[in-house]
């Protein structure tokens, strides 16, 4: 898994999508052609859904609870949810989404400060109950942002 400098987690959850189907991809080089970005860099939900359709992949952008978000873990393709980097601040982040045992959820993060472990295909563990806290991204702006995912086939 590789780590991201900057604002740049689309390009690098992009970047992992690829290489879940062994297409090599550099998530620098992917967040480079990202459309849809902020002035800071960030990249609206609608920037990550059209590129991963741009480039091939049936995309979906989902609003569920917990269980919806396993389900679509458990088809074995790749999700990629925003969540919050801490619960106390509303900076968005996109992590794939890779597994979930009973009391946590497993992320290919790309900020190697929230990097908590080192298993072969995720690098932090998250209790599910902060996992909700960080999912609740709604806004005041954006109110529709609350436990939203991508789920992308090919």
């Amino acid at each position: 898994m590789d780590f991201q400098d900057g604002f740049k987690c689309s390009g690098f959850s992009f970047a992992f999508v690829m290489r879940h189907w062994n297409i090599s991809a550099d998530g620098n080089s992917a967040y480079e052609k990202m459309p849809n970005k902020m002035r800071g860099g960030y990249v609206y939900p609608k920037g990550i859904f059209n590129f991963l359709s741009k480039n091939g992949f049936k995309v979906k952008y989902c609003r569920g609870n917990l269980n919806s978000l396993k389900n679509a873990v458990a088809t074995g393709n790749p999700v990629i949810a925003m969540i919050k980097i801490r619960p106390d601040k509303n900076w968005l982040h996109y992590v794939p989404v890779v597994g979930y045992d009973g009391q946590n959820i497993f992320v290919a993060e790309s900020l190697a400060e929230l990097s908590n472990c080192n298993e072969p295909h995720y690098n932090r563990r998250i209790p599910a109950k902060e996992f909700k806290k960080l999912w609740n991204t709604a806004m005041p702006k954006m109110p529709l942002y609350a436990n939203t995912f991508f789920t992308v086939e090919r």
